[in-house]
C-alpha cells in the first residue's frame, strides 16, 4: 500500500491540465478511502497465561496431565491496521482548507518464534559418574493480536492547482488516538525427548546405563486486551485529480508521532491439583505504561467536491 499510494501520488502530480472547464474543487470536500496504518510500538507484549495438556512419554506409555503456562513477554516492533478513513475538508478561501476526519481501523499484528533445541550437558559431580543429558525437540510460541479503533484527526490544508483538475494538499494537525489490541489466538507447543546417559567411572571398564522420556505440551490461550489512548501530532501530503464533474481520485500519506497511554490488566485464574493437594490460583495486576511512537499511514481514495 505504501507503495501504490506514492506511485498514484506521483502520477497525480505529472497528470496534464485538463481542458474541461465545468471541472470543480469547490468550498467543500468529502472524502473516503482505503490504505494501511503503521503504528511503531517497539515495547514488549503482556505475558499470555495459557492452559493445556502436558503428556510424558516413557516406554511406550504416555501419561497425560493438565498443564499451565506464561508465555513470557515477546517484543512488538509494529501493529499494521487496515486503514479506511473518511474525512471532510471545508476551503473558506482558494488556498487554505480545514479538513476533520477519523479512520476506521481492521488488522493487527502478529509474532511467531520456532526454536529448535539442541542441548547437551556433562555431569560429573555425582560421586566418580560421568552422567549425559541430551534434549532434542523443538518449541513454538505462535501469537495473534487483532487492533481496532476509531482516531480523531483535525489538520490545516493548503490547496495549490496545478491546471483545472490536479489539487496538492500539504497538510499539518493533530489526532486522537482511542484503539484496543484484542487477543485473537495464542498457541504454544513443546516436544523435548531426553536422554540420560550414566557412565559408572569407578567400575571398569565403566559400564553405562541409558534412559530416556519424552515430554509434549500443546496449551493455547489469548492475550490481554491492551488499550491505548493518547494525542499524536502528523504532516502529510496529498494529490486529487479530477475524473469526472465533481469526483477526484485522491492519493496520499501521513507520518507523525504520538504519546500513548498502553494499559492492561494481568489476571491469573485457574485450579490444578499438584503435591496431594487441590491449588486456586486467582490474581489481577493493572499494569500501565507511557510510550512514545512513530506512525504512518498510506491511502488512495475518492474525494466528492462541492
Amino acid at each position: 500500500m505504501r507503495q501504490t499510494a506514492l506511485v498514484l501520488l506521483a502520477l497525480a502530480v505529472l497528470a496534464g491540465t485538463g481542458m474541461a472547464q465545468d471541472l470543480t474543487f469547490g468550498k467543500y470536500g468529502i472524502g473516503v478511502g482505503y490504505g494501511n496504518q503503521y503504528f511503531l510500538l517497539n515495547t514488549w507484549s503482556p505475558i499470555i497465561r495459557m492452559a493445556g495438556t502436558s503428556t510424558f512419554w516413557s516406554g511406550g506409555t504416555g501419561t497425560t496431565s493438565t498443564m499451565y503456562v506464561d508465555v513470557g513477554s515477546q517484543p512488538v516492533e509494529q501493529a499494521v491496521a487496515t486503514n479506511i478513513p473518511f474525512d471532510v475538508t471545508w476551503r473558506p478561501i482558494e488556498n487554505l482548507g480545514v479538513r476533520a476526519g477519523a479512520s476506521y481501523l481492521l488488522g493487527g499484528m502478529s509474532y511467531k518464534t520456532n526454536m529448535t533445541i539442541s542441548e547437551t550437558t556433562v555431569d560429573t559431580t555425582v560421586g566418580n559418574h560421568e552422567i549425559t543429558t541430551r534434549d532434542v525437540g523443538s518449541e513454538v510460541i505462535d501469537i495473534k493480536d487483532k487492533i481496532s479503533g476509531f482516531p480523531f484527526a483535525f489538520s490545516l490544508v493548503p490547496c495549490f492547482k496545478l491546471g483545472d483538475r490536479v489539487l496538492l494538499q500539504p497538510e499539518a494537525g493533530v489526532a486522537f488516538y482511542s484503539m484496543t489490541l484484542k487477543g485473537d489466538k495464542g498457541t504454544y507447543s513443546q516436544d523435548v525427548t531426553t536422554t540420560t546417559t550414566d557412565r559408572d567411572l569407578n567400575v571398569p571398564p565403566n559400564p553405562t546405563t541409558t534412559t530416556s522420556y519424552r515430554i509434549s505440551d500443546a496449551a493455547s490461550g489469548k492475550s490481554p486486551d491492551v488499550k491505548y489512548s493518547g494525542l499524536g501530532s502528523f504532516w502529510g501530503f496529498d494529490t486529487q485529480v479530477l475524473v469526472h464533474k465533481n469526483v477526484a481520485v485522491r492519493a496520499g500519506f501521513r507520518k507523525g508521532g504520538a504519546t500513548l497511554k498502553e494499559k492492561w490488566d494481568d489476571v491469573i485464574n485457574r485450579d490444578y491439583f499438584q503435591f496431594g493437594m487441590w491449588h486456586h490460583d486467582r490474581d489481577k495486576t493493572t499494569y500501565e505504561n507511557s510510550l512514545h511512537i512513530a506512525t504512518e499511514a498510506y491511502n488512495v481514495g475518492l474525494v466528492y467536491n462541492f
